[in-house]
């Protein structure tokens, strides 16, 4: 997926939430790289550019973003909140313990509400369901104290039982699943794979498949990701 594409992806998923009237949104997947955090980070990035206050909270301890962009926000002690713009701010951390009370459900819920008061869209980056990241305030549970939850998929990677256990956890925790992110970054548009087979009969007819992987390699509706 092409830039633009990506980012008329990423308006199409704002301007539903905010449709919605969607306050808090947790961003989770069945398991690891699936684009959880870049999709949390590049939705709370576009809130900040439609002038809504946004908090982002990076919960994913095994490969944090927010750390790298904006060093020195890291902080053992969450939520310990970051003001990143006049109209973005973030909190991340390296671990859960459970000395935090914030790892009981009553307490992150009303942590959230608490932060409905100061800002308009809240994002969560919610580590895999799957996973013990969060052992002591698990990933379902997390989601099911927002308003909605999207679930990152990624094509060709992600097995399907996967996806089953992480949608009955979610189901059992009565998660608002807003909806399902296609993560296609390794599914190649069928241009790519129509030129692949041009080359096969390059031998019998050299001009005319080369003009032809010059207008495939030209389609717009050919080089959109199947």
């Amino acid at each position: 997926m092409n830039t633009s594409e990506y980012h008329k992806e990423i308006d199409i998923l704002f301007d539903r939430t905010q449709a919605k009237g969607i306050r808090s949104l947790a961003i989770t997947s069945s398991v690891h790289q699936e684009g959880v955090s870049s999709t949390a980070l590049a939705l709370a990035q576009r809130g900040e550019q439609a002038g809504l206050n946004v908090l982002l909270l990076e919960l994913n301890t095994s490969s944090p973003i927010l750390p790298s962009l904006y060093p020195g926000i890291i902080s053992k002690n969450f939520p310990d909140i970051f003001r990143i713009s006049a109209y973005f701010s973030c909190a991340s951390t390296v671990v859960h313990t459970a000395l935090s009370d914030i790892w009981q459900r009553k307490n992150f819920i009303a942590f959230l509400q608490t932060q409905r008061e100061l800002y308009d869209l809240i994002i969560v980056d919610v580590p895999p369901v799957t996973s013990d990241e969060t052992k002591y305030l698990p990933s379902e549970i997390i989601c099911s104290c927002c308003d909605a939850t999207l679930l990152c998929v990624l094509f060709s990677r992600t097995q399907e039982s996967d996806v089953k256990s992480a949608l009955k956890k979610l189901h059992h925790t009565e998660t608002h699943i807003l909806g399902y992110i296609a993560n296609d970054c390794f599914n190649p548009p069928l241009s790519d794979e129509l030129i692949r087979e041009t080359y096969r009969l390059e031998s019998y007819a050299p001009g005319l498949m080369a003009r032809l992987r010059r207008r495939l390699s030209k389609s717009h509706l050919l080089s959109l990701r199947i």
